[in-house]
């Protein structure tokens, strides 16, 4: 009974690996020509918690925390995706790092949100991008499919480059960010939710500061694409 369990693991490990589809070519088809192009994260990350600000000389609102990106391509069978990736990479200069967890900014970074707004600072990455055509793929699916992949686009400290400031919402959206989702046990282990619940670590309330103007932190201009 239990060798005959064992091996039927084994075979359906053997499947599985089996199924993992492989391409041996890829041809870029990159419509703002090059290989490689620079696109704007679809995702935003929540770096600070809400704050509807009622004072007359505007809100600080201390951010940072910690986000997790990694490499993504549009195939839904991720077993596929170490051939992809390399096939990819033997092509066009890119490094597609695997997910990883990084940290933003140092202690007593801030932005001023200003008198009768309600929001939160958002962190948008900027990704390292490239769309072309798999070939090369014999029977599996891939073949002739264009795929577009993507990863972290790295300052050269290393860390993700991105856009940094205010995202303007309702004042119950904002009352409902009562911690900064980035800066919690759960996002610090690799789990960010976006979200706060009573478990999680609290970031404190803003405080007012002189000046009414947005203050708005930005490593590069957004944009949703641009060359290289």
């Amino acid at each position: 009974m239990f060798s005959t369990s064992l091996a039927a693991i084994f075979a359906l490990i053997s499947v599985q690996q089996a199924l993992a589809q492989s391409c041996s070519n890829y041809t870029s088809t990159n419509p703002h020509g090059g290989g490689i192009y620079t696109s704007t994260s679809s995702r935003t990350y929540v770096i600070s918690q809400g704050v509807d600000c009622n004072s007359t000389q505007g809100c600080v609102v201390p951010w940072g925390g910690y986000l997790t990106e990694g490499r993504t391509v549009n195939v839904s069978d991720q077993s596929s995706w170490d051939s992809i990736f390399k096939t990819i990479s033997s092509v066009v200069d890119i490094d597609f790092a695997e997910s990883k967890t990084y940290q933003i900014a140092a202690n007593g970074s801030t932005s001023t949100i200003p008198n009768g707004t309600a929001g939160y600072v958002g962190f948008t990455p900027f990704l390292l991008c490239t769309t072309g055509r798999l070939s090369g793929c014999g029977s599996s699916n891939l073949e002739d499919v264009t795929v577009m992949a993507c990863t972290p686009k790295l300052l050269s400290s290393g860390m993700p480059d991105g856009t940094i400031g205010q995202v303007t919402t309702d004042a119950q959206s904002a009352a409902a960010l009562t911690c900064n989702p980035s800066n919690t046990t759960q996002a610090r282990n690799g789990n960010y939710t976006g979200g706060c619940s009573s478990t999680e670590d609290q970031t404190g309330a803003a405080s007012s500061v002189s000046g009414a103007s947005l203050l708005l932190l930005s490593s590069a201009l957004l944009v949703t694409f641009m060359g290289l």
